[in-house]
């Protein structure tokens, strides 16, 4: 099962939130396979808080910095490719 059912990821912490719980089932077999849960509003407004403070520091990075960030990022995600394929 995903990291889904962790609640949301904002600002590099998860957070548990105390929304809707919402699943994905395989509707071959019935089994559950991603839960989460519906983001408050106030919670949309965090993320977005967070993600306006990330781009504030992204945008001052040079190609480099930003080259090897994203090298550092295609190499986690080939580590975990199985993991994220079954996710999907």
């Amino acid at each position: 099962m995903s990291n889904a059912s962790k609640g949301q990821f904002i600002g590099g912490q998860w957070s548990r939130f105390n929304g809707q719980q919402l699943t994905s089932e395989n509707p071959a077999t019935g089994e559950v396979i991603w839960t989460g849960e519906v983001a408050a509003p106030t919670t949309v407004d965090e993320a977005i808080d967070a993600a306006r403070q990330a781009f504030a520091q992204w945008r001052l990075l040079e190609f480099a910095g930003r080259n090897a960030f994203v090298d550092k990022f295609v190499e986690r995600l080939k580590a975990r490719e199985e993991e994220l394929a079954q996710a999907i």
